[in-house]
């Protein structure tokens, strides 16, 4: 009896000093784990920061804390290197092909605060920094833009699980509209078809007169939010303003 009390208080003896050494390493493992820190929309990357893996987003080591007064896309634009605005622009218009061919945007316009959304080709007019796009007479979009101009426009890339990857173009201006009687609806002819000949766009524009209207959008910002330039060691968010020194009145503080 004597002896089984004595072995069952050894196998204790031992057990609980296991428990005590397996608790005292887990607490300096804990300890000596790096915790990575919360990260604010305007925290600039370390020197000293690890290898980043660029496919993988900040947030899966990071916590986001932001306010609610700075956007995301503004803090975000801030962060890293900028392009040069002229090699901004050239990028852009690179990617849409500016001056050869229109590409698909979704238009989004908004009346007494009843948002729409419109897929539409525009082509961008660098030298201008205009688009234009032709519109059906009569389509719900033109009675938007007629009561407020203020537009946004956005071409992305789809999704690939992958933010090396990631291509967007976000675009705000002031849209306009135009009908067959105004030289600026052969002018966007002439921009939009540069690969037609004279005599095809000129009968190209005679009948889309009857039925349609010309939208010039005046381009004032334009987000581009490019993951390979994270490869250039570049900011992947760069903004792009017509005017630098002023504010759209969508961004004014109230």
């Amino acid at each position: 009896m004597k002896r089984n009390i004595y072995c069952c208080i050894v196998s204790l003896s031992c057990l609980a000093l296991v428990c005590l050494a397996t608790s005292a390493f887990s607490q300096d493992a804990a300890e000596e784990e790096t915790v990575a820190p919360d990260t604010m929309t305007w925290t600039q990357l370390p020197e000293d920061h690890q290898e980043i893996n660029l496919a993988a987003p900040c947030m899966m080591c990071h916590n986001y804390k932001v306010d609610a007064t700075t956007t995301a896309t503004r803090q975000m634009v801030r962060m890293g290197k900028r392009l040069e605005k002229d090699v901004l622009l050239k990028r852009i218009s690179d990617y849409l092909e500016a001056g050869k061919r229109s590409k698909t945007f979704v238009l989004g316009t908004s009346l007494n605060n009843v948002p729409l959304t419109t897929t539409c080709d525009w082509m961008f007019d660098p030298g201008e920094k205009v688009m234009y796009a032709f519109f059906e007479i009569g389509t719900e979009k033109l009675v938007h833009i007629k009561e407020n101009p203020l537009v946004s426009l956005n071409r992305h890339k789809e999704w690939e699980n992958n933010f090396s990857t990631v291509l967007c173009i976000q675009v705000r201006g002031r849209a306009e509209l135009f009908d067959g009687s105004s030289p600026v609806f052969d002018e966007a002819v002439t921009v939009s078809f540069p690969t037609l000949p004279a005599e095809n766009r000129a009968m190209l524009a005679a009948r889309a007169k009857k039925n349609m209207v010309v939208c010039r959008v005046a381009v004032e910002q334009i987000v581009l939010f490019d993951g390979t330039l994270l490869g250039e060691k570049m900011s992947s968010y760069q903004m792009w303003r017509r005017v630098d020194s002023v504010t759209p009145e969508y961004y004014t503080e109230k």
